[in-house]
């Protein structure tokens, strides 16, 4: 359902994607490699792409007398189309979309190869915190990670950037030392404190917010070092600033505080564009 970036089976949710724009190609394959016959059934393993990555896996199982699958599109739009190809082939060299591995996930349901974060707390007050630490810090090969905002839920309160490995999981990024985070609600820039007077732009529902290291900026060799930190807006540059090396190294994080905030998360290179809006410090 690519209006609500869900994936369905028998009317329930089994996982959820990135989001997709006019002009996008979604795609759904077998991978017959995985998949297998026994008990009378025929367990397919699923996948479905976005733009030629894979976005999902999941196993159908159909009994032998129901037949094969087939290829089927649905449009519920008077003036929606569709360009459908057949005989489209995923690519070898960019079939997966690299799975996202937690450290933490503190008040989160994960789905989806760990892209899609699910607010699963009460949302009763400032350490109803749902966090989420990647497991892995950023690297010069893996330098970004973007959040998209599939929903802000009452509130709107979720934050990406980073923090170091000891963060404690009460507190969204950027409130306590070694952590710097953007703050959707108000466009804050949060660093090690829970109070701020740097600003960018505030994100809603279907922005995409980003957060990663120009590791170019200094030759970091000890704590003393300094690199340059950038936030994104809808692939824009927004903000940026440099920071002390974290003890602990630069993990990615993501915190969400009030119900009904999901958001699909994407680790992967980023080269910070010439265009910006000029907000840094």
């Amino acid at each position: 359902y690519l209006d609500k970036c869900q994936v369905r089976a028998n009317g329930e949710v089994l996982g959820y994607t990135s989001m997709f724009c006019n002009s996008d190609r979604a795609g759904c394959g077998i991978d017959f490699m995985k998949s297998s016959n026994q008990d009378g059934m025929r367990h397919y393993s699923l996948y479905f792409t976005h733009n030629g990555r894979m976005v999902m896996r999941t196993v159908k199982s159909v009994p032998f007398m129901c037949g094969d699958l087939y290829p089927a599109v649905e449009l519920r739009e008077m003036e929606g189309s569709v360009e459908f190809l057949e005989n489209a082939h995923l690519p070898q060299n960019d079939a997966l979309l690299s799975s996202v591995g937690w450290m933490q996930s503190r008040r989160l349901a994960v789905c989806g190869l760990g892209h899609t974060l699910i607010y699963d707390g009460a949302g009763n007050g400032d350490t109803d915190v749902g966090l989420a630490l990647a497991a892995n810090q950023l690297t010069p090969e893996q330098n970004f990670f973007q959040v998209e905002l599939h929903s802000t839920g009452e509130k709107g309160w979720i934050a990406i950037g980073l923090c170091n490995a000891g963060y404690p999981d009460y507190n969204l990024p950027g409130w306590r030392s070694f952590s710097i985070a953007y703050h959707a609600d108000d466009g804050g820039i949060f660093e090690s404190s829970g109070r701020t007077s740097m600003y960018a732009p505030k994100c809603q529902t279907g922005d995409t917010m980003g957060c990663g290291i120009d590791f170019s900026s200094s030759g970091r060799t000890s704590v003393q070092d300094k690199v340059d930190i950038f936030f994104t807006k809808n692939g824009l540059e927004v903000f940026r600033r440099s920071v002390a090396v974290f003890p602990g190294g630069f993990y990615p994080a993501v915190g969400l505080l009030s119900k009904g905030e999901r958001v699909f998360v994407e680790l992967r290179h980023f080269e910070p564009s010439q265009t910006s809006l000029n907000i840094t410090t």
